[in-house]
């Protein structure tokens, strides 16, 4: 035994710098080889992670669904994708330049064979690995010192579809009809006007077809939301009065204005302090509307014209002077009335040179915040309040009649501009409705025709809108309820909007207010959308404190306004796809 051991050391001895020679040369081939098992495994696995990243973030670009067509959502989708790669690789610095976003519209087959849109979104990435040993310096077998994973082509691809048969809703579009709407579109050919109606149009055809008991509503808006009155103006037997319709709790001095008495009175800044001047100033500025309807009528010589206005109650003589007003509510004369002088009088001055600051009803100095927002009081119909636009703003378009006299003329408070004397004073003897007027909900295609046939003017305040379209939709009876605005501007005073939005939450009101109010509701899903026709801040402004990112778009044309309506109203499948599905 001792032997045998003898005689092998002697061997290991005589052969040790031969085994050593040997195995220099085949260690980098071993450590290749091991490089390639280790590593290609770690790849792999990392390859595999990347794939599960991928499927992520497209499905989050997928419900984000914001077409990636401007410099602005490319980067939120690329930003997306960031953020789930990294959260998957937390060791590796990934950048927006490894990113891909793709998205395709697509007709796909609907039920029945019908064509439905779709929208394809691809994602891929791209990330860098390094092997454990990097042996390409020197030509050694294995991977090279930076190793790009991309996706293996069978993730990152979801199919948004369209379902044509939701649930039955009730719709409300709130419509910015400013002056501005009359301006050409991005839709060749269109004023925003057209393209506006053209989309309500198509998409109220659409919703009416289902006849599933769904309901569409409009609310267009200026500086305020003009409604039709069945109350004649006295120029004529055909002519009407309109109204400023406004839902919003006042503060208490304006709560107990009292406007069956004053909406014919002068308003605006520079009153008098005295009531027996502004009693003169009410005479003189009545008196002038009835002057105008005499003339009208073809009583042009003053024997004849008083005794004509006599006769029928518009006016009466008192001494040397005719007093005219043929609405005893309003008279200020009227020994009823006397009380409403002289109480709400300050009040009332205060609240109209608001009005004429803010060209709204609905401004900072007029409107209790806490009180509008509070339990359901914006859901409830009876909370709504309309003033009389009482049309004796004559002084815009002729002298007065004997031409000496300063005329006050009567505010139209929030609602002028929508009045059709603005082009022509002799249509007041024509006057049946306002050039454009709040539509209640129906199952009727005529409320689409009746739309059509509106004309913009004025400015904006979306505030108005938005809030008179809340009792508006609270009375409708189906499971959905959803409220688009649909604006091409900045409103003309935004503060006070901001500031319930951003500070005292009321879209959220809104929403879930909806889903409560009023008492056995069957509404269970609300939701609200902003839509600007024009590229601005107002995007930015309504998503971050009214509908959130996902509810606000920039739609400029027909196209791109009916896919974000159609989104909103239909809902929505997004299902992963096999690339072999993808044509």
């Amino acid at each position: 035994m001792k032997k045998f051991y003898l005689l092998s050391l002697k061997f290991c001895k005589d052969k040790r710098g031969a085994i050593a020679v040997s195995f220099a040369f085949m260690l980098p081939a071993l450590i290749g080889f091991f490089s390639i098992a280790v590593d290609g495994s770690r790849f792999n696995a990392e390859r595999s992670r990347l794939n599960d990243a991928l499927n992520q973030s497209v499905y989050a670009v997928a419900i984000t669904n914001n077409g990636n067509n401007t410099a602005a959502f490319r980067a939120q989708n690329n930003n997306q994708v960031v953020s789930y790669l990294s959260y998957y690789f937390p060791d590796k610095q990934i950048s927006e330049n490894d990113v891909t976003v793709t998205v395709n519209n697509q007709l796909v087959p609907g039920p029945g064979g019908t064509p439905i849109p779709a929208v394809d979104y691809q994602v891929n990435a791209r990330v860098i690995a390094n092997p454990i040993f990097d042996l390409s310096k020197n030509g050694s077998p294995g991977f090279s010192s930076n190793v790009t994973i991309t996706g293996n082509g069978l993730s990152g691809i979801v199919r948004r579809t369209l379902v044509v048969n939701p649930s039955p809703g009730d719709y409300v579009f709130v419509v910015d009809f400013s002056g501005s709407m009359a301006e050409d579109s991005a839709q060749s050919g269109l004023t925003r006007e057209k393209l506006l109606k053209k989309v309500v149009r198509d998409i109220g055809d659409e919703i009416f077809d289902l006849q599933d008991g769904s309901t569409i509503g409009i609310v267009p808006f200026g500086s305020g939301v003009p409604v039709i009155l069945n109350k004649k103006n006295y120029a004529s037997s055909q002519s009407k009065e309109y109204g400023c319709s406004f839902i919003g709790k006042m503060h208490g001095r304006f709560e107990k204005l009292d406007w069956n008495f004053w909406y014919n009175k002068p308003g605006g800044k520079g009153l008098p302090t005295e009531i027996s001047k502004y009693v003169t100033k009410t005479d003189d500025a009545l008196y002038d509307y009835y002057w105008y309807i005499s003339d009208f009528q073809g009583y042009r010589i003053d024997r004849r014209r008083t005794n004509w206005l006599i006769d029928n109650n518009y006016c009466r003589q008192s001494g040397d002077k005719l007093l005219c007003d043929a609405d005893p509510k309003s008279d200020i004369h009227n020994q009823l009335n006397q009380y409403k002088l002289k109480e709400q009088y300050s009040d009332f001055v205060a609240f109209t040179a608001l009005e004429e600051d803010y060209h709204s009803i609905l401004n900072s100095g007029t409107v209790d915040v806490a009180g509008t927002v509070s339990g359901d009081y914006l859901f409830d119909e009876s909370n709504v309040r309309t003033i009389s636009s009482f049309h004796n703003s004559y002084s815009l378009y002729k002298l007065p009649p004997d031409g000496d006299r300063s005329i006050f003329p009567a505010t139209h408070y929030s609602c002028n501009w929508a009045s059709p004397i603005k082009t022509k004073l002799e249509t007041l003897t024509t006057i049946s409705k306002p050039m454009y007027y709040l539509l209640e909900l129906s199952t009727h295609k005529q409320i689409i025709n009746e739309f059509e046939g509106m004309k913009p003017s004025g400015g904006t305040n979306s505030l108005s809108g938005l809030l008179r379209s809340v009792p508006l939709i609270a009375k409708g009876k189906n499971p959905r309820k959803i409220i688009f605005v649909i604006s091409d501007g900045d409103d003309d005073f935004p503060k006070l909007r901001q500031d319930m939005m951003a500070k005292d939450n009321l879209c959220g009101v809104i929403k879930e207010g909806l889903k409560k109010y009023p008492a056995n509701t069957s509404t269970t899903e609300s939701d609200i959308y902003y839509i600007s026709l024009v590229h601005n801040n107002t995007i930015k402004d309504w998503a971050e404190n009214c509908v959130g990112q996902d509810n606000a778009f920039i739609a400029t044309n027909i196209k791109e306004l009916m896919d974000v309506i159609r989104q909103a109203i239909y809902k929505n499948e997004i299902e992963y796809l096999n690339p072999n599905d993808v044509k």
